[in-house]
């Protein structure tokens, strides 16, 4: 009788420790995909960072020489 309950608790154990693991392996691979995104979200938001500084570079040139042109009229 002892020896049947000790049985069904490690079976109960085992089956709950390998729920965990399974639970544990999905997790890791949910943050590893997660984590690929964070950094082509970053890489990505580092080009577009970039791609704003020339634009604004651009439009000041264009005012500063637009403005040049009309102060020679």
């Amino acid at each position: 009788m002892v020896a049947q309950e000790i049985e069904s608790e490690a079976k109960f154990q085992n089956d709950y420790i390998s729920q965990l693991q399974m639970a544990l392996s999905k997790t890791q691979a949910g943050l590893k995909n997660n984590m690929k995104r964070l950094n082509r979200a970053m890489a990505q938001k580092g080009s577009n960072h970039v791609l704003h500084v020339i634009l604004f570079g651009l439009a000041c040139f264009s005012v500063v020489y637009l403005w040049s042109k009309h102060l020679r009229r």
